[in-house]
């Protein structure tokens, strides 16, 4: 336990700047110190009117320095996972078989790497939180050791199994966030679309009812075959969606489908694609069209390690449900985006509704009659 004051007095004119500049000193404190366990901060208006007095104390296993400093905890860190390689390295096209929306297929796709700005950002984010913080609760804990044991004893090879590891590092997103805030978060499987078009692997989903994340799971090998080849492409320059097709393959096909789920559900901002050891984090953003319609524009992180991040997968997925009620002109200029300067062109001019399987049938019917006609013609 460690103990920190000011060496004098921190004047200020009124309460709110006391407030404003608590904020900012809890800040940096959190910065330097590892973060705050217990706060006290009062202002005396009879002895001291215009004095903040803050006493803050630290502990080593604080929820914040497991968050922000994940390697100071050896007891929570993941081992390597026994793998077992996949022969498979395909993933399902998307090929949406109801109504196709073009403005709900990603635009764009570009690159960021946003973990530092995160980090930055959730520090200031947890203030609000404070009230709440303390040591690890059982509960966290709990999920913390489960996560490590899952690690350890189960391997892992396809789909199925990297859905264990997920639902594990869920657990632990959720019981920080219950800790932090006194409210619950559900992580349901399979989540539909609003047009059922789509469906998502998990969802992260807070109190007030709202879809925060989508997450994606695939097995190791498909994972390294179609997001390096994401990377790679996107790491040459934005790589812009060709609309006029209706059928999207390999890392196109991912993305559309997470664009598409996100829009559907009232244009979320954040998705997850992981495979066990590493993990593409993806921040979905909406810029108007030449023709007024919002359009995805997809911002994808660089492949994380889950075992070495910086910033661990559960302590992301944390600061994503936290966001929630942040304002995107916020959320932006934390996570450095800058103004999306490139003008979007109208989405093109939709298919025929008449489609090659309704064709294929006409042709069916009218090539025997246009046969008989020849025949009686030519007797």
């Amino acid at each position: 336990m460690r103990l920190w004051k000011p060496n004098g007095p921190v004047l200020f004119g009124d309460l709110d700047k006391c407030v404003q500049a608590a904020q900012g000193i809890l800040t940096g404190i959190a910065t330097e110190l590892q973060g705050p366990e217990i706060i006290s901060a009062y202002w005396n208006s009879e002895t001291f009117p215009e004095t903040l007095h803050l006493l803050v104390t630290f502990s080593d296993s604080m929820l914040l320095d497991y968050l922000l400093r994940p390697r100071n905890f050896p007891q929570y860190q993941l081992p390597e996972p026994v793998c077992v390689p996949s022969e498979s390295r395909r993933t399902a096209a998307f090929d949406p078989q109801v109504k196709l929306r073009l403005d709900y297929i990603p635009y764009m796709v570009t690159q960021f790497n946003p973990i530092d700005h995160i980090q930055q950002h959730l520090i200031q984010l947890l203030p609000e939180f404070i009230v709440r913080f303390k040591k690890f609760g059982q509960p966290l804990d709990a999920e913390l050791r489960s996560l490590v044991s899952t690690y350890q004893k189960r391997k892992l090879s396809n789909e199925s199994s990297v859905g264990v590891y997920a639902s594990r590092i869920i657990d632990v997103t959720t019981a920080a966030y219950e800790e932090l805030t006194g409210q619950n978060i559900d992580s349901p499987t399979e989540t539909v679309s609003l047009s059922n078009a789509v469906y998502s692997d998990y969802a992260i989903c807070i109190s007030s009812g709202s879809t925060v994340v989508l997450w994606e799971n695939m097995s190791p090998s498909v994972y390294i075959c179609n997001i390096e080849q994401l990377t790679t492409k996107i790491t040459e320059g934005p790589y812009t969606f060709d609309l006029n097709k209706t059928r999207w393959d390999g890392w196109e096909g991912i993305l559309s489908k997470l664009a598409y789920h996100a829009c559907s559900l009232e244009r979320l901002r954040w998705a997850v694609v992981y495979c066990g050891t590493q993990f593409m984090i993806i921040y979905i953003r909406y810029i108007k069209d030449q023709g007024g319609l919002l359009r995805p524009v997809l911002y994808c992180s660089v492949s994380y390690s889950t075992l070495k991040s910086v910033v661990p997968l559960p302590a992301l997925a944390l600061y994503m449900a936290m966001t929630e009620g942040i304002s995107t002109i916020e959320l932006e200029h934390a996570l450095r985006l800058g103004p999306f300067r490139t003008e979007i062109p109208p989405i093109p001019s939709p298919p025929s509704s008449v489609s090659r399987r309704h064709i294929s049938s006409l042709d069916d019917l009218v090539s025997p009659f246009f046969i008989l006609y020849t025949m009686l013609t030519i007797l």
